[in-house]
């Protein structure tokens, strides 16, 4: 069975007449219910933002050699998977 963007929105309309706030996506037809970002990954999120801030001072690089730097390793990563 294909899903549409239509039965992402129904699914979408259907969770807020229910008062949940999960987040979904719609990926390679395939509908994501994730839980709900809450505080606790609001300061994860800080926390690493803040980390990555001081490693690039510390290593003086810029920022966009950073992100790219960043990004390379990621890929390598997936790639592994």
């Amino acid at each position: 069975m294909t899903l549409t963007i239509e039965d992402l929105e129904k699914l979408q309309q259907k969770l807020q007449d229910e008062e949940q706030n999960f987040q979904i996506e719609l990926q390679e037809e395939n509908i994501l219910v994730m839980s709900p970002s809450d505080i606790e990954s609001s300061k994860i999120g800080a926390q690493l933002i803040f980390l990555f801030l001081l490693w690039v001072k510390c290593l003086g690089l810029t920022k966009s050699r950073a992100v790219a730097m960043i990004t390379s390793t990621i890929f390598e990563l997936v790639e592994e998977n």
